[in-house]
């Protein structure tokens, strides 16, 4: 007797590609090196006196915000120094698009006393 599996729904892929993503979007990196990129429709717009839209999730493990750039998607270089003198390149497709407020991912393994000081995109 032999038995066959039919798949009834193709499921999406754990893993997104890059050509998933969605622009513009705002790309965030944090003083522990943690980082994200969200779709800026995420986003939901508010009306006067609002008290404002939640971007990160900030706690003790994610730091402060320290670089908060808009991605069109012709960007080429994420460019991330520490305090240290430590200076890593990525490409910015490379940072997961996350939902509105998370608190990322680890970009840069630091050390015990170093903090991300500052970055660019280009």
């Amino acid at each position: 007797m032999t038995s066959s599996i039919i798949p009834t729904k193709i499921q999406q892929p754990l893993i997104e590609s890059s050509s998933d993503k969605q622009y513009p979007a705002l790309l965030v990196i944090t003083a522990n090196g943690y980082g994200k990129s969200t779709y800026l429709a995420n986003y939901r717009k508010t009306a006067r006196a609002a008290s404002g839209v939640k971007n990160l999730n900030i706690t003790t493990k994610t730091g402060r915000p320290v670089l908060v750039e808009m991605l069109y998607g012709q960007e080429e270089i994420l460019v991330v120094t520490t305090k240290n003198g430590v200076t890593i390149r990525l490409n910015p497709s490379e940072v997961p698009q996350l939902n509105r407020s998370t608190q990322g991912v680890r970009l840069i393994k630091l050390d015990a006393k170093d903090t991300v000081v500052s970055g660019g995109v280009n």
